[in-house]
């Protein structure tokens, strides 16, 4: 395995920062590679909490080990006026768990964006970085994902293409900095509705322009150009098969995202509780509630920057 970086001089060394990477392979390997990168390029400081899907969190073992490394509630996003101040450094998937759920016949073709980082960013006063990774989806690839154990566990889970991760070339694109302020997205206190769409239309153009650079930088990767292949001969195909292969809109629904595992948005549908719940009830890893003031606890340091 190999780890490259290209424009590390574009992350700020200090003040709050948001990473908005795309999300790939059926196991967050992507977020521990990409923090060996920026630890060995920028320093332990710079390393970010991460947000994970909350179903996670409350899974046995599997949780307390993503607490461990940082990760933090992603249904903290949804009240991100009542984040821990302490958190200066974030890596939010817009993807969500759609991202590393994906389809190798999609590969580096990133799924809809939730638009959550921006309201978080205009809050804080946040640098945006967008983040290109390349690896994950060669190393770590899906057959698809299981959106039926939504209704089970409250999210969807990869099904693996191979149980191990493979050998791959990685590759790290960091891009210049994006600063939102409040008044991008409009006055306070103004439309809701337009402030949403400023939103979506801040998130859409920092979205295109992470593809654009997954697109030229995977143009030659051997899996990009088979799966081309395969969306090019199942045109031919059946319309379901057709519809199963179609590129993905840019951005969630406006009415909120129908696969969203964090609930950040209405759904039509009655979903059953989640299988497991917090056993932690007393961990400060606890969501904030809306009304919170600013002295929340944070979340446990991640043993990365304990290790100083």
């Amino acid at each position: 395995m190999s780890i490259q970086v290209e424009g590390i001089e574009h992350v700020p060394r200090r003040g709050p920062i948001i990473y908005v990477p795309n999300h790939s392979g059926w196991f967050t390997l992507d977020t521990l590679v990409g923090a060996l990168a920026i630890a060995d390029h920028l320093g332990l400081d710079r390393l970010p909490w991460a947000a994970v899907v909350d179903q996670l969190l409350r899974t046995p073992k599997l949780g307390l080990f993503f607490e461990r490394i940082g990760g933090f509630p992603a249904s903290w996003l949804k009240t991100p006026e009542a984040m821990p101040p302490e958190i200066d450094a974030l890596c939010i998937y817009p993807e969500g768990p759609e991202g590393n759920c994906k389809s190798f016949l999609h590969a580096y073709q990133m799924r809809p964006w939730r638009t959550s980082f921006i309201h978080l960013a205009a809050l804080r006063g946040a640098a945006i970085v967008p983040l290109a990774i390349i690896g994950a989806e060669e190393s770590l690839p899906a057959i698809s994902g299981l959106p039926f154990l939504r209704r089970y566990i409250g999210t969807i889970l990869p099904l693996p293409l191979t149980p191990i991760p493979l050998p791959a070339k990685w590759k790290f694109v960091f891009h210049e900095p994006v600063y939102i302020s409040r008044s991008d997205l409009g006055p306070e206190g103004g439309d809701f509705e337009a402030r949403r769409e400023r939103a979506r239309e801040l998130a859409l153009g920092i979205r295109a322009r992470l593809q654009l650079t997954l697109d030229r930088e995977t143009a030659d990767h051997k899996l990009v150009r088979f799966s081309k292949m395969i969306r090019r001969l199942a045109n031919y195909g059946p319309p379901r098969l057709q519809r199963a292969i179609a590129p993905a809109p840019p951005l969630e629904s406006a009415s909120g995202p129908a696969s969203s595992s964090s609930g950040s948005g209405p759904s039509s549908r009655r979903v059953r509780p989640p299988l497991f719940a917090f056993s932690r009830s007393a961990s400060p890893m606890a969501a904030p509630e809306a009304s919170s003031s600013p002295s929340i606890s944070p979340p446990p340091p991640s043993p990365l920057r304990q290790s100083r």
